[in-house]
């Protein structure tokens, strides 16, 4: 049996180095040049030109020509292509629908922006509906995982070979863990089918060229997430067999060991997310995911000299940005030191200046993790929300194990809806999520110190984190613990005082008392923005190019009153500071009105996620709650996780990123 589980991992480990070292790529370059987009009647043939298409000099062969021909005649008729006199390609094309003719031009190509395209048939009865030159035929997905090239392309960046020898190393000692585990009903069968469909796959990616015209390949990240799913087991007995090995040789850290795990995994379905919207969105460039505006950055003066930074950046291509580029801006003046004898001109730093300035923690960190050098803000920035979502991950396993519970619990972080728009726009929530678990896990610890720093940068992150603050040190000092309660009051509170009062008086000369008390218009009366929002649904206003938009203005808010009426009933059975917490939430989330929240839904998923969080903390006792209760929170918690892989406007991405395969 060890033999045989030698040779099979050896032969895993081959197979992979294989694909990788062929059929994988970390880097590709793709892009179309659509010469005919409406049709064109045929006399003979169909002669066109690429003059008009200057792109079309960055097109070296092999490449992909791609046309839709209907023929209305009667037969079966043969058409030739040729550039620039030299033929292409044939084809036979049947009476009827158009259809598509895919051809690979394997010749070289001249450097010139004038090539001849000819189109030869029938003298009379076709049209040429469509044709366009490309570098590719396709890809499977809207990520870009998988790509169909010309049958003899090479051009994309492969692994390089070191990277080739750990993967296969790490793959072979993967596989040589017998997978013996304890499957539940019916997912064996359903491992066996997907694992056997995702094997199946990978080989004919690699044998494609031989099987066709065509060549596939796949992205190196999300190769490794189908190995991760056919490794599944493996993985889990090694992970297993290490964290053993660990609580025998550290007895105390094993609760440590077993949150770092999830927080582990939590980071990596998030960073995966992360790594495929930089790659395919924004080529690598990480201040995309900022959606920053050229309009409101050139009219900025605090860029007014900056041509430097302003070369490194990926615009947003809608013209208006959004929040996280405020907080972009604010890491080049973290302190407000810039316009401080002129504060007028903070208004065109910011859209509200004593708003964005008050929510400071998120620059502060920035600046702080990339050393001051503004070239690292933008992936700084970006790959904190991640770790943010992992640390978060990890306190809530540890509170789970505390109280009897699987860390596992720590995996709720990623069925937050409010925390996936956060991830793919830059935004700070779950950084202020993060260090408000850290301050209640340090609170419950008798930890004050560490529990008031943590609370004081939730609330110079995002404010609204004061209610779970709030009702965290009242519980506090009816327990008895006053001195512990005044102590973090006063550090978080006063942290969060001091910042505020500061940027008033930088900004009263302009904002006069509006630069304290400056909020959001958010709110309204209870259920007029959901109301709102559900009549511009039924009206067709609503985003009437996007389903997927409606569809989730129409399901997320029947979760977030599943939501309240969870928080409701966890008030009256338990009454503590989580649930009171969960409540005033619950309250505040039903008041958000449709003008500065609900016209666009992820800003609802966003700025409602603290509910989810209350709730998730909820689930640490559990177990001494009424079966009933019990049940509601199960229920709840698997329609969050339905909501956000399968009917959040963005969930068919989210599952292209982590290749889930339906």
């Amino acid at each position: 049996m060890l033999l045989s589980r030698v040779v099979a991992a050896a032969a895993a480990a081959c197979a992979a180095a294989l694909i990788l070292s062929t059929h994988a790529f970390v880097a590709i370059d793709l892009f179309r040049i659509k010469i005919v987009q409406s049709p064109v009647a045929a006399d003979g043939g169909v002669w066109t030109t690429t003059i008009r298409f200057p792109q079309v000099n960055d097109l070296r062969s092999p490449l992909a020509l791609i046309s839709r021909i209907h023929n209305a005649s009667a037969e079966t008729s043969t058409f030739s292509f040729a550039i620039g006199g030299t033929a292409i390609c044939s084809a036979r094309v049947p009476a009827g629908p158009p259809r598509r003719i895919d051809c690979a031009v394997t010749r070289e190509l001249r450097t010139a922006t004038d090539y001849e395209l000819t189109i030869e048939g029938p003298s009379v009865g076709w049209t040429l509906d469509y044709l366009e030159l490309a570098t590719h035929f396709g890809s499977v997905s809207p990520t870009h995982n998988l790509v169909v090239l010309p049958g003899s392309s090479d051009r994309y960046v492969r692994p390089s070979w070191a990277w080739v020898g750990v993967a296969s190393f790490l793959i072979f000692v993967l596989a040589a863990f017998p997978a013996r585990v304890a499957w539940p009903r019916g997912a064996r069968r359903a491992y066996l089918i997907l694992g056997g469909a995702q094997a199946v796959l990978l080989a004919v990616i690699q044998c494609s060229q031989w099987l066709s015209g065509f060549r596939v390949v796949i992205a190196a990240d999300t190769f490794a997430i189908w190995l991760g799913w056919l490794l599944a087991p493996h993985i889990a007995l090694a992970i297993r067999w290490m964290v053993r090995r660990i609580e025998a040789a550290y007895a105390q850290s094993t609760a440590i060991t077993r949150a770092g795990v999830v927080a582990l995994l939590v980071f990596m379905v998030y960073g995966a997310v992360v790594r495929t919207r930089v790659r395919d969105s924004y080529h690598g460039n990480y201040s995309g995911m900022l959606l920053v505006s050229q309009r409101l950055f050139d009219r900025n003066p605090l860029f007014a000299s900056r041509d430097d930074v302003r070369r490194t950046l990926a615009f947003e291509p809608g013209g208006g940005g959004y929040d996280g580029q405020f907080m972009y801006f604010a890491a080049f003046d973290p302190f407000l030191r810039a316009f401080k004898d002129h504060p007028a001109l903070y208004r065109d730093v910011m859209d509200a200046a004593p708003y964005r300035f008050g929510r400071i923690g998120y620059s502060w960190l920035t600046w702080v993790f990339s050393i001051g050098r503004w070239e690292r803000y933008p992936p700084t920035m970006i790959w904190m929300i991640p770790c943010s979502l992992a640390l978060a991950a990890f306190v809530l396993a540890l509170m789970a194990q505390e109280h009897g519970l699987t860390p596992a619990l720590g995996g709720l972080v990623i069925a937050v809806p409010g925390f996936w728009p956060s991830l793919q726009s830059g935004l700070p929530e779950p950084i202020a999520a993060a260090t408000l678990l850290t301050g209640l896990l340090s609170l419950s610890r008798g930890r004050p110190l560490l529990a008031g720093a943590s609370f004081a940068l939730s609330l110079l992150t995002r404010e609204t984190g004061a209610v779970a603050v709030g009702c965290a040190i009242g519980a506090t000092m009816m327990a008895g613990r006053r001195r512990e309660a005044a102590l973090v009051a006063s550090l978080a509170g006063g942290a969060f005082l001091a910042w505020r009062l500061y940027v008033a008086w930088i900004l009263s000369p302009e904002w006069g008392l509006q630069g304290l008390l400056y909020t959001a218009p958010n709110f309204g009366w209870p259920f007029a923005g959901l109301r709102d929002l559900w009549q511009s649904i039924a009206h067709g206003r609503y985003f009437p190019g996007a389903p997927g938009l409606s569809r989730a203005g129409i399901v997320y808010p029947l979760l977030l009153l599943g939501g309240c009426v969870m928080a409701l009933a966890l008030v009256w059975t338990v009454r503590n500071a989580t649930s009171a917490a969960a409540l005033i939430y619950a309250i505040m989330a039903i008041c958000l009105n449709y003008a500065a929240v609900w016209l666009h839904v992820g800003n609802g998923q966003r700025v409602t996620y603290e509910l989810f969080l209350m709730l998730a903390l909820s689930c640490i006792a559990i177990r001494t709650y009424p079966k009933s209760l019990q049940r509601g929170l199960i229920a709840f918690w698997s329609c969050s996780i339905a909501y956000v892989f399968f009917l959040t406007f963005d969930a068919a991405y989210i599952r292209a990123a982590l290749a889930i395969p339906f």
